[in-house]
């Protein structure tokens, strides 16, 4: 049996970390409570998302950049991806804190 795209045996994907079923519950999380609670506690929810997604960067050591779809181009590691898992934090703890301002900043003008 062919497949119309075949999978290359040569690839080198980004290993995972075993936490992609908790992250897509916890996005599911995160639009259900958009969808049914308040567009408020969604983005609260938002930035817990950011903040807990930043330490699985941040535990993992490096950031892998590149094309989606694509095997990463490189990583970010060292003091450089420290710096910006400490700014995506800060970031999703901002949301987290203020929600009313991450809405006015995203939400519909």
């Amino acid at each position: 049996m062919s497949s119309r795209y075949p999978i290359r045996k040569d690839e080198n994907l980004t290993p995972r970390t075993g936490l992609e079923i908790p992250a897509v519950i916890l996005f599911c999380v995160t639009v259900a409570l958009f969808l049914f609670v308040s567009a408020k506690t969604g983005t609260r929810s938002l930035g817990l998302f950011i903040v807990l997604m930043a330490l699985v960067q941040h535990r993992q050591g490096r950031i892998p950049y590149g094309w989606e779809g694509q095997p990463p181009s490189g990583y970010l590691t060292g003091p450089l991806a420290m710096l910006v898992n400490v700014v995506v934090a800060a970031i999703g703890l901002a949301v987290f804190v203020w929600p009313e301002v991450a809405m006015g900043m995203f939400g519909p003008k």
